[in-house]
């Protein structure tokens, strides 16, 4: 693509990002993604996972995270979550994915501003808020290596805990950005 044509964005997507600090130690959680996981957007077109497999906990804002206080999805714009009822629908959707993904259930701390990513993935220009919830919790990693070995199909099969600067060198500069954001740097 040139820098001079225009470019239409075919896909908006939410992302509740659940940085979780272990309530004990303060180190923060990291889980690593399946090998063999496709997420559902690239199962359609046969990609892999391909960036680098850990992360933190998180996933897209669902339908059922605005039903949980009787709002509906269409009600606000990409971008404008963290507004949304005081931000209620970015925290549940961040403690879900933490407990969906770990089996932890999580206390929210605080929330950051949502950041805006574009992303090109072929002929699919893709824009992506990313919304940071710091979280609190108590990390038992042979608990959650036992939470994913019982699941059925697992997102994720490996889980670490570590300071700031020792995990930063595994997570992709997004996932620093909600780091930096919540001002745990």
């Amino acid at each position: 693509m040139t820098g001079t044509e225009t470019v239409d964005h075919d896909v908006e997507i939410d992302v509740a990002m659940a940085v979780t600090r272990d309530t004990e130690t303060g180190q923060y959680l990291i889980i690593r993604k399946h090998q063999d996981y496709r997420a559902s957007d690239e199962a359609e077109s046969g990609g892999r996972y391909d960036r680098t497999p850990w992360e933190v906990p998180g996933g897209k804002i669902a339908a059922e995270d605005f039903e949980a206080y009787d709002l509906g999805k269409d009600d606000y714009g990409h971008g404008t979550y963290h507004e949304a009822a005081e931000g209620r629908v970015v925290e549940h959707a961040a403690r879900r994915e933490l407990e969906e993904e770990t089996g932890l259930d999580g206390t929210v701390l605080r929330t950051a501003a949502p950041y805006h990513v574009v992303q090109e993935d072929g002929d699919t220009v893709k824009d992506i808020y990313f919304y940071p919830v710091l979280l609190a919790a108590d990390i038992d990693t042979p608990s959650i290596r036992t939470y994913m070995n019982g699941l059925t199909d697992p997102e994720h099969d490996g889980v670490e805990t570590g300071d700031v600067a020792a995990i930063q060198k595994r997570l992709t500069q997004n996932e620093m950005q909600a780091f930096k954001d919540l001002k745990l740097e």
